[in-house]
């Protein structure tokens, strides 16, 4: 507690300025005050000071007069303009609520925004933003950084470029196999259903082995072309199969042999390479030469082929072959796309 050498006013210990007269007041450690004695305009550049109290203990008035002396101004402290960034070290939690004046989140037991102090009686909880929607945030976020990077026209242009390359190569591509692709997977995936022939021919037939025992539905029954019976029989003997509609050829199955049991499998000869040959609607024909194992098992041949209207299946070779044997042809089977 001091005294303002002013207007004496009573000056409280902490307070920087007088609450009568406004002057400042510069309190020392011991609590003595010493006021600053504003002086007329004409002397700017100095100070009057006077103690409340002499060191020893004499008044005011007993104190020889001092003329004012001219005091050096002291050097200005400057302050930083520029405050450090504040660093936001809260961690997100489920039941976070949202300031309804900036949105930010709180922990919940809060009562006021941590970065407005608005109340937060109002707010509600933070809804959690699912992974995708995060991630498209951050791909915006970065794209329009990205956009506003100063990017040279040379750059510009072979972006274009490349992007208009690549967008022809793609519409190329779609236009030229898209219709093969879908094909092939329709193929793929598309269960297979049986085609009957409507008519049957062969090259030639052993007595007693017509080519129609190649498509009756049973193997004990099969085809044989004529041959002399103490020579092996010549190869090129060919069965021929026409159907009454077109159809999308997928699989031929082919059992080989006279017989599904060993014993009298390896009584006959038996095919060893066919080539097949089928005509479609046009007039167009595709060939293709496969070679059977020597067992008595169904074996299927992959072959997708659009408008199929004939197939030929020509010997090119034999298992087994040797006088009085003859090349059995058990069963073949044919398979659209249903």
């Amino acid at each position: 507690m001091g005294t303002c050498d002013q207007c004496g006013a009573r000056v409280s210990t902490g307070d920087d300025f007088c609450g009568e007269c406004g002057a400042f007041a510069d309190w020392q450690a011991d609590g003595r005050a010493a006021a600053v004695t504003l002086l007329p305009p004409d002397k700017p550049d100095t100070l009057s000071i006077s103690d409340e109290s002499s060191a020893d203990g004499s008044s005011e008035a007993d104190a020889p007069e001092q003329k004012p002396v001219a005091v050096q101004p002291g050097t200005p402290v400057v302050r930083p303009s520029v405050a450090s960034a504040a660093v936001d070290d809260h961690v997100a939690r489920p039941d976070d609520l949202a300031c309804s004046a900036c949105a930010t989140a709180n922990p919940a037991e809060r009562a006021f925004c941590r970065r407005c102090g608005a109340a937060l009686a109002r707010a509600v909880q933070v809804a959690r933003v699912p992974w995708w929607r995060r991630w498209w945030r951050e791909r915006q976020r970065r794209r329009i950084s990205r956009r506003r990077r100063p990017v040279s026209r040379l750059r510009r242009l072979v972006t274009t470029l490349l992007a208009l390359g690549v967008t022809t190569s793609l519409v190329y591509t779609g236009v030229a196999y898209g219709p093969r692709a879908v094909t092939a997977l329709r193929d793929r995936y598309t269960p297979p259903a049986p085609v009957h022939a409507a008519s049957v021919r062969a090259s030639s037939a052993a007595p007693g082995h017509p080519a129609q025992d190649a498509v009756d539905g049973t193997w004990n029954h099969y085809w044989a072309p004529a041959g002399p019976l103490t020579a092996p029989p010549q190869p090129g003997e060919w069965l021929e199969a026409d159907f009454a509609q077109p159809f999308r050829l997928l699989d031929l199955v082919v059992d080989s042999g006279a017989s599904d049991h060993q014993d009298e499998f390896l009584k006959q000869a038996r095919p060893a390479e066919l080539e097949i040959t089928a005509w479609s609607t046009g007039g167009s024909t595709a060939q293709k030469t496969v070679r059977l194992e020597d067992k008595p098992t169904p074996q299927t041949i992959r072959w997708p082929v659009a408008g199929v209207t004939k197939i030929r299946l020509t010997v090119r070779s034999a298992y087994g072959t040797g006088p009085a044997r003859l090349v059995a042809l058990g069963e073949v089977e044919f398979f659209e796309r249903s």
